[in-house]
């Protein structure tokens, strides 16, 4: 036989014998098992099918038993159901000899949650990864990862800010769901923005960016930065971050990106919160005993956040400890707090409770009464309380259940008599209240492996009731004129909502994440002005012809708007070597009795990775928001309504790019610079003069408003500088903030009223040893535009107050804003009790920063309006001292 005959001859023979050893597998039988162990299950197969099927028992070790039932199906059809969640492949050997290997191309689904190691608490943003193959996954906002990795990866690494850095090997992750415990740093860590997916520096990081470009606030640097009495403030911490500013010290409220306060969502497990401050702004509704994690949305938006234009601050609150006991008492010089926490039923199910109340802030009445009310004050009453609520529990592996509740109230009352002279005086009266209330019923649900699902139900209840008045006097032995001002503004409003989030790992490069939202919203809008003036010859006195606010609105056509809310949404991460990608688009409709609306938002980030320490991300969103705040800033705070989107009301529409370059100079020196542009339109103000307020406009329907646009651009520089022990942030904002009204400024673009070209500052943290901590901030921002306050006035005009000449709107600036505050902190660990105890100085050289200019009186013949700027916050020293155990 030729050599070629031969060859061909033990070919076709192959042939044969794996046809006929393919054919075996093609046999159909019925099977079924329960509840046993692979081998098992494996053994009664090849007794079954007279199979010799070979393999290492240790190849199951952490294998979950298979339940089985098939009829008339292939032996591989079984075999496969079998091995489906292993990394274990087969093939035949001869007619009856199956061989079982791993496959080390195949891949390994694993999924769970990361958590605390004393506590249980589930960690968000969290990183788990294989370093050799940059394949990795960050937990999502309830603590859950699921991730693809090849067989052949030998280790993964688990890291999130603030805790030491794990590493585990392939060999001791179970399949399913599976719980990775972290445990905390021993010392506070400075600050740090962690690059990417970086997981070697998280240990010591209290300011972290993902890979959507959103920003996490750690506890750790909230209790570093000095704060206004002592207590901790997340709200006050992120205005240190480049492109973020405060309007004024003392008024609510935070500027992103050049854009207004109400264009910020502020959320409390996933309900919003319409005021989310105390005492007119000076404090933060959070209460950092209640507060896991803090993210910050301001530049990219995944398509999972809707509902705001500028940014969105998401804060979960934590579930209380699922192992032990804990509590605290706080005391400072604004309020008392107490907070405690422990198990229901060790390992299953917690509970939270924390309260604050403030019956007067005491220390705090002298700003009040300066910056508001011109000290003039003869009776002043400031208080606050807000109370948490929270429990979960543990139905399974892939069950959990979370019930939060959240109530906080507000009250500021003011009145004061004053002779100016012997014919002339004045009476005014300030009132004002608000409360916020939200409830929320969470589940999250593991389907398999990869598919992870939330469901919400949340209730968001918000009043707020603003009343003024104001009463001038004169009078003599023959005459006695009488003017009278009254500004009276209201919103209730309530929202029910269901929410439903998926997280789908489709394969080692893709990651899935949709879901919709349904709101039911009601809102009861109400503005009122009134002007009287009374002549007689004898009058009753100040104070006596006092306006009923609560019984005006009795007679009153209040209007009700009911709204309907929706949105699906889905997001694609596509994760390769050099590049991540995040496509992204969310659909909304917003419906009422006059109007509907249906957009679609594309959103998109990419980010190229030239290097393992520099990162390019380019950055493009189309974001809309049906409810708009209506802020006058030249009528004394706070006037602020709540409007939904009508047919003469459209909502607003921002269009954001940003690039952004990011580099690692050193292990712990971070550098990072961002470039955006922000355009909105559909913005809605009240008009450039006061003459609404006496032309008889229709308060009920608010036509009296004008329609506008705005454009925002600036550059964010920032460096991170990070050791175990100390460290510093510098960031620097050029930006130019612009709005156009047809029906102000004469219809050209003038300079929004919280412009700021310059933005500089500076946080220091330093651990001295294990029981004291200094921190220190320094705030420098260039002037704004010098906005006036309306003071109404006997005879007064009060129907333009604009500093500046037509078409030259908010060219005249105001001075330059200086502030260093300084931080020292004592901690001790006794046997039962933790000790802390905080002293600073906010705005220690106590610069007169001017937080509004009040109209004095304008010159009727020349015009000329005489102002006087009232000053923000002074030195002001802080104290407060806590307990723990």
């Amino acid at each position: 036989m030729s050599i070629v005959k031969y060859l061909s001859f033990l070919f076709f023979l192959g042939i044969a014998i794996t046809s006929s050893s393919q054919n075996q597998l093609d046999k159909r039988i019925s099977f079924s098992v329960n509840e046993v162990v692979i081998p098992i299950a494996l053994d009664q197969l090849a007794q079954q099918t007279d199979l010799d099927i070979a393999y290492s028992p240790s190849f199951f070790a952490n294998a979950r038993p298979v339940n089985l039932r098939l009829e008339d199906k292939p032996i591989r059809h079984v075999l496969d159901k079998i091995l489906q969640e292993t990394t274990i492949s087969y093939k035949m050997l001869g007619d009856n000899r199956v061989l079982l290997f791993i496959d080390e191309t195949k891949l390994k689904s694993i999924s769970g949650y990361i958590e605390d190691v004393e506590t249980g608490e589930r960690l968000v943003a969290a990183r788990i990864y294989t370093p050799n193959r940059k394949i990795g996954a960050i937990t999502n906002e309830f603590g859950f990862f699921s991730l693809k990795i090849p067989v052949s990866s030998q280790k993964i690494y688990i890291s999130s800010v603030g805790y030491k850095t794990k590493s585990l090997t392939t060999q001791d992750l179970p399949f399913g769901p599976f719980g990775i415990h972290l445990e905390p740093v021993d010392n506070l860590p400075i600050v740090v923005i962690d690059f990417k997916d970086s997981t070697e520096f998280l240990e010591y990081s209290s300011v972290s960016m993902d890979q959507d470009n959103i920003i996490e606030i750690s506890e750790r640097l909230a209790q570093f930065s000095p704060s206004l009495n002592g207590q901790t403030d997340y709200v006050r911490t992120i205005q240190m971050l480049p492109g973020i500013q405060a309007q004024s010290d003392g008024f609510g409220g935070i500027n992103v990106r050049g854009n207004e306060s109400g264009q910020n969502l502020m959320l409390l497990d996933g309900s919003p919160i319409y005021i989310p401050y105390h005492l007119l702004g000076l404090y933060s509704t959070y209460n950092p005993e209640t507060v896991k994690t803090v993210k910050l949305v301001k530049g990219n938006f995944p398509a999972r956040y809707g509902g705001a234009v500028s940014s969105i601050l998401d804060v979960q609150t934590r579930e209380g400890d699922l192992n032990n006991y804990r509590g605290t008492a706080e005391a400072n010089l604004l309020n008392a707090a107490i907070s405690i926490e422990g198990p229901l039923n060790k390992g299953k199910s917690s509970f939270l409770i924390a309260g604050r109340y403030s019956p007067i802030a005491y220390f705090f009445n002298p700003v009040f009464s300066r910056m508001y009310f011109e000290n003039t004050v003869d009776d002043l009453v400031t208080k606050f309380y807000d109370l948490n609520i929270k429990t979960n529990y543990k139905f399974s592996k892939k069950d959990r259940l979370y019930l939060s509740f959240f109530n906080g109230k507000d009250i500021v009352y003011q009145s004061a008599l004053r002779n100016i002279d012997q014919y002339n005086s004045t009476y005014s009266k300030f009132d004002l209240g608000w409360e916020n209330t939200l409830a929320s019923i969470r589940w999250n649900h593991l389907f398999g492996t990869n598919l992870f699902m939330n469901i919400t139900l949340n209730y968001s209840d918000y009043k707020h009731r603003f009343s003024s008045l104001d009463e001038f006097e004169f009078r003599d032995d023959e005459n006695y004129n009488n003017d009278l001002f009254v500004i009276d503004n209201r919103s209730d409003n309530y929202d029910y909502g269901f929410k439903a989030d998926f997280d789908f790992t489709a394969s080692k490069t893709h990651n899935l994440r949709f879901g919709l939202k349904y709101n039911y919203r009601n809102f009861n809008p109400r503005f009122y002005f009134q002007q009287n003036t009374t002549v007689e010859i004898q009058g009753d006195g100040l104070g006596t012809n006092n306006f009923d606010f609560e019984n005006y609105y009795d007679n009153k056509d209040i209007p009700e708007i009911i709204a309907h809310q929706s949105a699906i949404y889905l997001e694609d991460h596509i994760k390769t070597k050099k590049w991540y990608l995040n496509l992204g688009v969310r659909l909304t409709n917003f419906t009422n009795a006059e109007a509907s609306y249906l957009n679609l938002q594309p959103r998109f980030l990419a980010s190229f990775f030239p290097t393992k320490k520099t990162a390019i991300t380019w950055v493009g969103n189309r974001r809309f928001q049906y409810l708009h705040l209506i802020a006058n800033p030249a009528i004394q705070l706070p006037n602020d309504l709540w409007l939904p989107s009508d047919a003469d009301m459209a909502p607003q529409e921002l269009y954001e790019t940003e690039i952004s370059f990011e580099y690692q100079l050193k292990p712990t020196i971070n550098i990072n610079t961002t470039a955006y542009y922000r355009y909105v339109q559909s913005v809605f103000a009240y008009p450039e003069t006061f003459e609404y307020l006496s032309n008889g406009a229709d308060y009920a329907n608010f036509d009296f408003l004008t329609e506008g646009s705005g454009e925002s651009k600036g550059i964010e520089l920032s460096m991170d500088v990070s050791e175990q022990k100390k460290g510093m942030l510098l960031t620097y904002t050029l930006s130019k903030s612009t709005r156009q009204f047809d029906s102000i400024n004469l219809g050209n673009q003038y300079y929004s009223n919280y412009d700021n070209r310059h933005q500089f500052k500076a946080a220091f943290h330093h651990t001295i040893s294990k029981s004291f901590m200094v921190g220190m901030n320094l705030v420098y921002n260039s002037p704004r535009p010098h906005i006036n306050v309306l003071r109404f006035s006997a005879n007064g005009s009060f129907s333009n107050i604009d500093q500046d000449p037509p078409g030259k709107k908010n060219t005249t600036r105001g001075r330059p804003y200086t502030r260093v505050d300084v931080n020292i902190q004592y901690y001790k660990q006794g046997k039962k009790l933790e000790h802390t105890v905080k002293f600073g100085v906010y705005n220690l050289f106590s610069s007169n920063n001017p937080a509004i200019f009040e109209v004095q009186y304008i010159d009727q013949t020349t015009g000329q309006i005489i102002s006087n700027p009232l000053k923000s916050i002074p030195v002001l020293p802080n104290f407060s001292y806590k307990i723990g155990f």
